[in-house]
């Protein structure tokens, strides 16, 4: 019997043992955003045996891996997941989804198989520290973050969706250690426990910490813990990729209006799913976040839409945002047009101006000027600006 018990004691810790160490892998800037401990197996862990591989302009290397072997199914969350490879039928008679032609910037996998791409012990080094970053103004304002958004928030309003035609700029003037970046940010938990503080972010951004480039990036994050880790891309396990073509981290085309990124929530699943358009072409899936590694976002109370830039506290230049134009009558200035939510009936609706605020960290070096233009544009927030002295 006392054998027995030692046996069972033994185990027990060994189960412990692993799911801490295990938990402690999940996020950056988690226990390994703190220490190099365990680099090496995370590096092992995220790069998957991959069927073929290419490279991109800049740092970009994706390799082809087979689609229920992804990074993602590591998480422990997602034991039990089952894998989804297009949505239930009510959200996808939602979506105009058709595959677009091909993006010069990203080749694309064989059947079968999704890019991801590849990460070194240098990317999980300078991304150790990238979660609080993300921060938004409204819920967790971050030191060294500069804001430039708006604010879509109505009493007793649930959001299940957001999306927007996006412009994308290539951004001049940054230096090495800020990140400019344009997103739309869902929340909820925002008021209550830091541990129930979840969020969905998503858009474009010019961040070389987390590429070791200047090219503008499609990017993806999610926190379930308030920013205490969090996770880009596919530099932790939790986005499941579907898309063959369209992956995060790939190089965006710029210009007006060019993307246009949808993000909206399975009723049926209650997973997250992301699509993108590009000029003009139908929707394609790219992927999704699934419900398992949230703990508070069956539905979301609060949407964002617009620009953060961050600067070590020590820089006193902050960097560019949007197009590094102000909004102003003469154009020029960065926008997101057709910016809608879907609400619970699976339809998606521009916001009423009372619902919508507007913030603005330092109106001396950026802009925001929302407003419902009507027609093709539907609601269109323009924001940005030059950056320059923030002392």
């Amino acid at each position: 019997m006392g054998e027995k018990g030692s046996v069972m004691k033994t185990s027990v810790i060994l189960v412990i043992f692993l799911v801490l160490e295990m938990n402690a892998s999940i996020g950056v800037g988690g226990e390994l955003g703190k220490k190099d401990i365990g680099i090496e197996k995370r590096v092992r862990m995220l790069n998957k045996p991959y069927v073929t591989s290419f490279k991109t302009e800049g740092r970009g290397l994706f390799d082809c891996v087979e689609i229920r072997k992804q990074p993602a199914f590591d998480h422990p969350l997602l034991k039990h997941h089952i894998f989804q490879l297009i949505p239930s039928l009510a959200l996808k008679e939602s979506w105009n989804i058709s595959e677009t032609p091909e993006v010069k910037s990203l080749k694309g996998c064989p059947e079968g198989t999704v890019p991801i791409m590849r990460t070194s012990k240098e990317d999980l080094l300078r991304a150790r520290n990238i979660a609080p970053v993300y921060m938004t103004k409204s819920t967790a304002p971050y030191d060294g973050n500069l804001y430039s958004m708006a604010l879509i928030h109505e009493k007793n309003q649930r959001y299940y969706g957001a999306e927007a035609l996006m412009d994308v700029y290539n951004i001049s003037d940054i230096k090495d250690d800020q990140i400019s970046s344009a997103e739309i940010i869902l929340t909820k938990g925002d008021g209550g426990p830091r541990n129930y503080l979840n969020t969905i972010q998503f858009g474009w951004e010019v961040n070389y910490d987390l590429y070791g480039d200047y090219n503008t990036r499609l990017f993806v994050f999610w926190t379930s813990d308030g920013y205490q880790k969090g996770c880009s891309n596919t530099l932790c396990p939790g986005w499941v990729q579907t898309s063959k073509r369209f992956s995060p981290g790939m190089i965006l085309p710029t210009g007006k209006s060019i993307v246009k990124l949808s993000l909206r929530r399975d009723p049926a699943r209650l997973d997250w799913w992301i699509a993108i358009s590009m000029n003009g072409f139908n929707d394609e899936l790219m992927g999704y976040f699934p419900h398992e590694i949230f703990n508070n976002l069956a539905d979301s109370d609060k949407i964002e839409v617009g620009g953060i830039v961050y600067s070590p506290s020590n820089e006193k230049i902050a960097p560019p945002m949007g197009s590094g134009v102000r909004p102003n009558t003469f154009g020029g200035a960065c926008e997101f047009k057709q910016v809608a939510y879907m609400s619970g009936n699976g339809i998606f609706h521009p916001p009423a101006d009372s619902s919508v605020e507007t913030f603005n960290s330092n109106p001396n070096l950026y802009g925001i000027q929302p407003g419902n233009q009507g027609g093709n544009n539907g609601y269109v927030f323009s924001f940005g600006g030059p950056g320059g002295f923030n002392g």
